[in-house]
């Protein structure tokens, strides 16, 4: 093989890498987003389905207890009761699903969330 021919590959290599890579990150953006946005229409259902009930807060807790116990059945672990409580809260605390930053992880509004309950208790 020519040093041309090497010097060629060589680019022709980089630049498919760099295409990949650039892929791989837009890829893991576009699913953290449809997990936030996800989670967040998970927290509204919660929320819509608790109004219903006549005892919302006894309700509220079967609800949730019975949704984390079918969810992990079929899904999977990752719905706890305590991440649904997280979801539906999520929902409460960003009230609206466009306003929300494709940026942001669900970590990261997880966080946030932490953060402004503690600013609530400071008061």
């Amino acid at each position: 093989m020519s040093e041309l021919m090497k010097a060629d590959y060589k680019g022709l290599l980089e630049r498919v890498s760099n295409l990949l890579e650039q892929a791989r990150r837009e890829t893991v953006r576009r699913i953290n987003t449809v997990i936030v946005q996800t989670f967040w229409e998970i927290g509204r259902l919660i929320v819509e389905e608790e109004q219903k009930g006549t005892e919302r807060t006894r309700y509220g807790e079967y609800l949730v207890r019975r949704l984390s116990r079918d969810l992990i059945k079929r899904f999977g672990r990752g719905f706890t009761e305590r991440s649904l409580w997280a979801m539906k809260q999520f929902c409460l605390t960003y009230p609206k699903l466009h306003g929300l930053r494709a940026e942001l992880t669900w970590t990261h509004y997880r966080t946030l969330m932490r953060i402004r309950e503690l600013r609530r208790w400071d008061r």
